[in-house]
């Protein structure tokens, strides 16, 4: 009689999956992957301000927006596309 001898069986881990945000955007103008959004801080002499720029490489449809608070590049996004639906740009 042969005896085998049996291991314990693991668990596997499982690993959360963190989702990013994407840098680059789908322009609602002409279609293509292709926009992107510019941040860039700007100090005066006693504020603490953010200029946003969307820019569009291909149609090169654009939105400038400053803001005294940092914003999310797809809130930005967003409001770039609402404005291009509208007709506004």
């Amino acid at each position: 009689m042969v005896l085998i001898m049996g291991r314990r069986k693991r668990r596997k881990l499982i690993k959360p999956i963190k989702r990013v945000l994407p840098k680059i955007f789908t322009c609602p103008n002409c279609g293509t992957i292709s926009v992107r959004v510019v941040e860039n801080e700007r100090k005066t002499e006693n504020e603490l301000f953010y200029e946003y720029k969307v820019i569009c490489g291909n149609c090169k449809a654009s939105l400038t927006k400053n803001s005294p608070k940092k914003i999310e590049h797809i809130d930005i996004y967003n409001e770039f596309v609402d404005k291009i639906m509208k007709g506004e740009i």
